[in-house]
C-alpha cells in the first residue's frame, strides 16, 4: 500500500513538533505556504517550554526560534547538491519580503532516510556527530543546521518524541518491524500511534496488531484488547477490519460495542 509520506510527515509535525523539540510551538504562518514551499515551518516559543507527560529523547531539541524541516532521501542518500539547495531556501526563509531579518534566529532541520557518508565526509562542512543519529553543522556563523537519519534513530528506544519519527518507514517491507518495536514502548501516545499506523499502511499494521494479538491472549493484556478494540470503534474502523484485526467473534464484538453505547 502505498502513501503520501511528506504529507504524513506534515501531519505528524503539525501535532507532535511539540513533543520533539520540547518547546511550545506557535502555529500558522501564511508565509510557509506562499512565500516559499517548505516540507515544515515551525515557530518555537523558546520562553514556553513543553511541560507534557511524555518522556524521551527530544531530536528537535535544538529548535531557534524559526525553523525550517525538510524531509529528504526518500529513494535517494542526501546529496551535495541538495544540502545547498535546502540550505539555499532556509536563506530565503531568513529573509522574507516585508518582514524584519530573522538572521541569527533561524535552523535547518534535514531529515533523510539514508545516511549520507559522502556529504559528512566533505571538509568545508566540519559536520559534529553529537548523537548517532544525529549531525550538525555551521554552513555560516549563524544559520546551524541539522541532520537526522532515520535509519539510525530507529534503532533508539528513545519514548514517545522519538517513535513519531521512527514511524516514518518508507520501506514498506520494514515498516512491520519498525511499528512493532514503536507499540512494544510504554507510550502515552500509543493509541494515537495505532490510528496513524493504520491510516498509512493498513497491511502492516494488521502484521503488527496480529502479533500483539496473540501476546494478548495471556492474562492480564486483555482489558489492553479491549480498550484497543473500543478505541478502533470510536475511529471509525471497519467492523471486518477489528475482527480481522482483534480476533474476536462477532457475538464478543457486539457486546462491547453495546456496552459502549449503554455507557457500562
Amino acid at each position: 500500500m502505498s502513501f503520501d509520506l511528506h504529507q504524513t510527515f506534515q501531519d505528524v509535525m503539525k501535532i507532535k513538533a511539540d513533543v520533539m523539540s520540547g518547546y511550545h510551538i506557535i502555529s500558522g504562518e501564511p508565509e510557509a505556504r506562499t512565500h516559499i514551499q517548505v516540507d515544515q515551518f515551525c515557530i518555537a516559543d523558546l520562553n514556553r517550554p513543553y511541560k507534557g507527560p511524555e518522556k524521551g529523547i527530544r531530536p528537535l531539541a535544538d529548535f531557534k526560534r524559526y525553523n525550517v524541516i525538510e524531509l529528504e532521501g526518500l529513494g535517494r542518500t542526501l546529496s551535495q547538491g541538495r544540502f545547498r539547495y535546502h540550505v539555499g531556501r532556509t536563506l530565503v526563509m531568513e529573509n522574507p519580503a516585508g518582514k524584519p531579518s530573522r538572521q541569527g534566529q533561524i535552523g535547518l532541520t534535514i531529515l533523510t532516510v539514508h545516511k549520507p557518508i559522502k556529504l559528512l565526509a566533505i571538509d568545508h562542512y566540519s559536520f559534529k556527530k553529537v548523537e548517532p543519529w544525529k549531525y550538525q553543522t555551521t554552513v555560516m556563523e549563524d544559520l546551524p543546521v541539522t541532520i537526522i537519519v532515520l535509519r539510525e534513530l530507529q534503532k533508539v528506544n528513545g519514548g514517545e518524541a522519538s517513535a513519531w519519527l521512527q514511524l516514518l518507514e518508507p520501506d514498506p517491507e520494514l515498516r512491520p518491524t519498525v511499528w512493532s518495536h514503536i507499540l512494544g514502548q510504554d507510550l502515552t501516545s500509543r493509541e494515537r500511534f495505532k490510528k496513524t499506523m493504520m491510516e498509512m499502511d493498513e497491511e502492516a499494521f494488521m502484521t503488527v496488531a496480529e502479533e500483539f494479538r496473540v501476546e494478548g491472549r495471556a492474562e492480564g493484556r486483555v482489558e489492553e484488547r479491549i480498550e484497543m478494540i473500543k478505541n478502533m470503534i470510536r475511529n471509525g474502523v471497519k467492523t471486518a477490519i477489528i475482527l480481522d484485526v482483534s480476533g474476536i467473534t462477532h457475538e464478543q464484538f457486539d457486546k462491547i460495542k453495546a456496552e459502549m453505547e449503554s455507557g457500562s
